[in-house]
């Protein structure tokens, strides 16, 4: 009883929602598909939006659990089951009902409108770029898999697909036992006759034109905020994911400090880079396999006088936690790049980078920044 009292207390939020009573089908499909798209929630009927207790009589207790159970049914695509609790708060009958973090997302009324939370209101999904976000929550949709309009066999880089095929097979491309369009089919790198983004990444010969914005934007700067008006130095890294990645190490590498760690090293010798090599190729892979491409940003790559930050486009994917990917849990968000991806850059999948980067860097920082729409990792400098 306590728990209910101090919930309601707290107001409503994207967790909880308060109603007076509910009448409408179609108004109590479109809170339950937005709390499933969501992370789950609850809603307490038989109480104002201010938080006031007006309470519900038996009859229409018993008229509320048939709507629900009606609308669970046959307005929510797919069904779902929900569980309903008749609460005694100071003397008012209350309803709660419990709405649980959709396990088949997305979720939509039965005339094909999807809704998500907004704050502690609802709105309804008309972008197609957050539709396919939501389906690529569900599993239902990779975005490396969808075709790129305009692309054929011939803006496939053969010398860069033969490269690919040999680390993954060890085999010459030309004793592949398919054609190549066939083959790139076979590999996801390939649908309805173009490339699809995964393999415009792994082997198109101009990622620019198709995907000007899939590219690292790197920086360094003498100080330690991007708000400094001058920078050491400046780049951008376009191209297919090994070329994104060799120009961004490349930038780490002369941007950093390079110390001799062995007494015994010679004077000319390069020596070792003031943050784990390997924790910084993890980093840098997992933001090019992992980001989301749905969304049409840069990832960038800063460089300050007391770290480097790296910023991936795309929050953690599904019900991932800080916490989470720190025990080396892992959701795929890019399946095809990531089945593939060990085979041109240093990458393990597994889940296991991150976990292995801290150990490296006990001190690294995961932001995962909703506002802003990007996964952040904060490497101190030494």
């Amino acid at each position: 009883m306590t728990d209910i009292i101090t919930e309601i207390q707290l107001g409503e939020d994207s967790r909880r929602q308060f109603k007076a009573t509910l009448t409408h089908a179609d108004q109590v499909a479109a809170e339950i598909v937005a709390f499933l798209n969501g992370s789950g929630g609850r809603i307490f009927i038989g109480v104002n939006d201010a938080g006031d207790l007006l309470g519900l009589d038996a009859e229409t207790i018993r008229r509320l659990n048939q709507l629900i159970a009606n609308v669970a049914t046959h307005n929510v695509r797919p069904p779902t089951n929900l569980i309903t609790s008749n609460q005694q708060v100071q003397g008012k009958l209350i309803m709660v009902v419990d709405i649980p973090d959709g396990l088949n997302k997305p979720y939509c009324d039965n005339e094909g409108r999807f809704w998500v939370k907004n704050g502690a209101d609802k709105r309804k999904v008309t972008s197609p770029e957050e539709l396919q976000r939501l389906f690529q929550a569900g599993a239902k949709f990779f975005a490396d898999e969808r075709p790129i309009p305009d692309t054929t066999l011939e803006d496939i880089d053969l010398s860069a697909l033969a490269i690919f095929y040999r680390n993954k097979t060890g085999s010459s491309l030309d004793a592949a036992p398919l054609p190549i369009g066939r083959l790139m089919e076979a590999l996801g790198l390939m649908k309805q006759g173009a490339l699809t983004l995964a393999g415009l990444l792994l082997a198109g010969k101009d990622v620019a034109r198709h995907a000007p914005l899939l590219h690292i934007s790197a920086a360094a700067f003498p100080g330690t905020s991007i708000s400094d008006e001058h920078f050491i130095d400046k780049a951008e890294f376009r191209g297919r994911l090994t070329e994104q990645y060799s120009g961004a190490f490349g930038f780490l590498e002369r941007n950093l400090r390079h110390l001799q760690n062995d007494k015994d090293q010679g004077f000319n010798q390069p020596g070792s880079l003031e943050i784990s090599r390997e924790a910084l190729q993890e980093i840098l892979v997992n933001a090019l396999v992992h980001r989301d491409y749905l969304v049409n940003a840069s990832v960038k790559l800063f460089i300050f006088s007391n770290r480097v930050e790296i910023q991936s486009p795309g929050t953690l994917p599904n019900s991932l936690t800080i916490e989470t990917v720190k025990l080396g849990v892992s959701v795929p968000r890019n399946s095809v790049l990531l089945s593939h991806a060990q085979f041109v850059m240093p990458y393990s999948g597994l889940g296991s980078g991150l976990p292995r980067s801290l150990a490296r860097c006990p001190n690294m920082e995961l932001i995962n920044d909703h506002a802003a729409n990007r996964f952040i990792v904060r490497l101190p400098r030494s």
